[in-house]
């Protein structure tokens, strides 16, 4: 019988032994995330200064110290308010409202084995804007990111380049500083930093999509403390942050009532792991 016949045999005896190995091996990383904030603030820029809430989940695959996820985000404004301060995203239309969806695909990669000195992260989402009032689909903007971050070292700095390509073009760059210290068993201290430059943004001239920065420079800098609390696996994050704006986008080109500074504060419940948990390796005789 030629080798070929005999190992395609073989093959179709072993496959139904080593899928089911296979898929055991496979696990998923799952988180659940739910936002809540006084305000909406991307970037530097006040997108809406009404309480919003924020569900997120993110699905992936972790693998040699590296992840590849698949992301859902969203903003929705719960309800109206009549005071001529409030301004939404959602202008005049009915609330609940979901203002906000972003889908995205995200790898990031840590090298340095158990002892971690760096991580690189790529990250591509796409903003999308369904009302038809306010901010509506003519500012959907695809967004490309990448970073490198430095983890084996205080604050773990990370600088990010994005490139953003829809009813937003150009780029940017961010630097963002992170530490978290554990004050107790299940309490931990959050402290992070950042701030970003735009590099030529605008809107696109054949949309009626708003740029929040219409020139080079400073684009923005915020810093939070956050304390977060950790009981039978579900973690509560509340918040609170400053951010600072250099130069707010030119008048007609961003939202109204944009100030040169802003205090925000906010709380995530969030609760994730890995599925299916791993067997313990039996116990040598």
């Amino acid at each position: 019988m030629p080798s070929y016949r005999r190992s395609a045999r073989l093959a179709a005896l072993l496959l139904p032994l080593t899928a089911p190995a296979a898929a055991a091996q496979l696990q998923l990383r799952v988180d659940g995330q739910l936002g809540f904030a006084s305000a909406y603030v991307d970037r530097g820029v006040i997108l809406t200064n009404t309480p919003v809430l924020q569900p997120a989940l993110r699905v992936g695959i972790p693998s040699k110290g590296g992840l590849v996820a698949l992301g859902l985000w969203a903003n929705v404004e719960p309800a109206t308010y009549a005071d001529p301060s409030y301004f939404s995203m959602a202008d005049t239309l009915k609330r609940p409202n979901l203002t906000e969806f972003r889908p995205s695909l995200s790898f990031t990669q840590g090298f340095g084995g158990k002892r971690e000195v760096a991580r690189f992260e790529l990250t591509a989402e796409y903003r999308m804007f369904p009302n038809v009032a306010g901010i509506t689909s003519e500012s959907n903007t695809g967004r490309i990111t990448t970073g490198v971050g430095l983890t084996a070292v205080p604050f773990a700095p990370t600088v990010l380049v994005g490139y953003e390509l829809g009813g937003v073009l150009g780029a940017f760059v961010d630097g963002r500083v992170a530490q978290s210290l554990r004050v107790a068993p299940g309490l931990v201290l959050d402290l992070g930093a950042r701030g970003g430059w735009s590099i030529r943004q605008q809107a696109d001239p054949a949309t009626g999509a708003m740029a929040a920065y219409t020139r080079d420079g400073f684009a923005y800098a915020d810093l939070t403390a956050g304390m977060s609390v950790t009981v039978a696996g579900v973690t509560v994050r509340p918040w609170l942050t400053w951010t600072l704006v250099e130069s707010p986008a030119a008048p007609g080109t961003g939202p109204r009532y944009q100030r040169s500074d802003y205090l925000w504060v906010g709380a995530t419940v969030g609760a994730g792991g890995v599925f299916p948990k791993a067997k313990p390796a039996p116990a040598k005789r």
